[in-house]
Parts: C-alpha cells; structure tokens; sequence
C-alpha cells in the first residue's frame, strides 16, 4: 500500500477508537471517517479492490475537484464504499 494512504488509514484508525485528544474532539453525530489523500496530479490505482475507492468512479486518492465531488455525494446521503464506523457506544469515548 502507498505509504500516504497507510499513514492516514493509521490516523483514521486511531481517531475512530480514541474519539478525544489533545487537539480534536469528534463530535458525537459523525458516524463514520473516511481516508483520503488529495494530490495535485491524477495518480495511477493499482486495484479496482473497495480498499482503494471511495465511490467506482473516484478513488481515496484524489483530486482536488474529486475531494470536492466526494463531499458532494455525502451531503447527498451517497456513504463511500471506503470508510471506518466510530463505535461510540462504548463506555468513556467521549468526555
């Protein structure tokens, strides 16, 4: 995997199970986060596998007009085939 993608799967990761930290807090209604990496140029996707796309047609890196369709698709209720649940009912997330 490229090494973008997997420093921000890691931080995703992190912030989905550690809901608070010293300079964020998620606020309670987000459900889910996705990863994505934004690049000035188009980049090459080795696999058509879910893991490297948020919808068929744009992959988790992207763009800047792509981010900017993803955000579009969410506001339309469209969820990304990429994405990580935030279990907040577990006991303590959240202070």
């Amino acid at each position: 995997m490229r090494p973008d993608l997997h420093q921000v799967d890691t931080l995703a990761e992190r912030m989905a199970k550690e809901l608070v930290g010293k300079n964020f807090k998620i606020p309670k209604e987000v459900k889910w986060i996705v990863p994505i990496v934004c690049s000035p140029f188009p980049e090459w996707i080795p696999s058509s596998h879910k893991k490297w796309w948020l919808y068929r047609d744009i992959p988790r890196v992207c763009k800047q007009t792509e981010l900017l369709e993803v955000i579009s698709r969410i506001k339309e209720g469209k969820s990304p085939l990429y994405k990580l649940s935030i279990y907040s009912n577990k006991k303590g997330l959240y202070k």
